[in-house]
């Protein structure tokens, strides 16, 4: 039994991947979901060999811990990269550039996970600059504009409400005051 089991992993595994679909959780899952929310910045990407596969170690400067507990540098696993001329990707893996502010939902490490954040790219929330207006707000891994917790599960917008949204988007600190909330409203109803 447990070969045949090997045999189908090994030839699922081997199958191109076209979409990687993820159900996006709402705001509150999200939080309760995360065993660490971190404001951090991206201080290093690289990728490495992984036995067959390639995986992108990333590191970032933890600033502010909103839930859990983490050192003030961590480097989280993503299965995917570049490297030595071969590259591997998997559709909806967030991908990361050093110098990025970001707020992330990180899953539970133990075990093996190809990607360490709570709904893959919905556990992923950069702090972006307006550039007409200098304004830093929240974007989703996708790049829409974050205007409510409720866009959280919300699906793509066509371009020109994208770019209208981006005068209404979350700002940092409210972003961060709503996850705080959110963390001590599950704390209290345990």
């Amino acid at each position: 039994m447990k070969k045949t089991l090997v045999i189908l992993g090994l030839w699922a595994l081997s199958l191109p991947a076209h979409a990687t679909s993820v159900i996006a959780p709402s705001f509150r899952e999200l939080v309760a979901e995360s065993v660490a929310v971190v404001e951090a910045q991206v201080i290093d990407v690289k990728s490495v060999e992984a036995g067959s596969t390639i995986k992108t170690l990333v590191t970032f400067k933890v600033s502010k811990v909103l839930k859990g507990r983490t050192d003030a540098e961590i480097t989280l696993s993503f299965l995917g990269g570049d490297l030595g001329g071969r590259s591997m990707r998997v559709e909806g893996m967030p991908t990361f550039k050093v110098g990025q502010a970001e707020f992330l939902f990180i899953s539970d490490q133990r075990g093996v996970q190809f990607c360490p954040l709570v709904g893959m790219m919905h556990g992923r929330y950069g702090v972006r600059s307006d550039s007409a207006t200098g304004r830093k707000h929240i974007r989703k891994d996708n790049g829409e504009p974050l205007t409510g917790v409720s866009d959280v599960q919300m699906q793509k917008h066509h371009e020109g409400f994208v770019s209208a949204m981006s005068s209404h988007a979350l700002s940092p600190e409210s972003f961060e005051q709503l996850i705080e909330n959110e963390v001590k409203n599950s704390a209290a109803s345990k």
